[in-house]
C-alpha cells in the first residue's frame, strides 16, 4: 500500500467555501462518500464523476428536532 495517498491542505479551524478545492486523492484511490438516507442522488452506479464539478446528490434541509421536553410531553398525552 502506498502511504499518504490523500492530501488534505486546510489547517484546523479554516473556513471552507462550497466547491473549494481542499486537497486531492492520489493514484486513483477509492473514495467512499457517505450520505444521509434522504439524499436525492444525481448519479448512478457506473457513472464517471469528477471531483469539484460533478454533483453527486442534493441533501434536503434538515428539519429541526423537537426539544427533549416537548417529545416527552407528547408521549405522556
Amino acid at each position: 500500500m502506498l502511504a499518504r495517498r490523500i492530501v488534505f491542505n486546510p489547517i484546523p479551524g479554516a473556513r471552507l467555501e462550497r466547491g473549494q478545492r481542499i486537497g486531492l486523492i492520489k493514484f486513483g484511490s477509492r473514495v467512499d462518500v457517505l450520505l444521509p438516507g434522504n439524499a436525492k442522488l444525481h448519479v448512478k452506479k457506473g457513472d464517471h464523476v469528477k471531483g469539484g464539478s460533478s454533483i453527486l446528490a442534493n441533501i434536503p434541509d434538515a428539519v429541526p428536532m423537537q426539544a427533549q421536553d416537548e417529545l416527552l410531553a407528547e408521549t405522556l398525552v
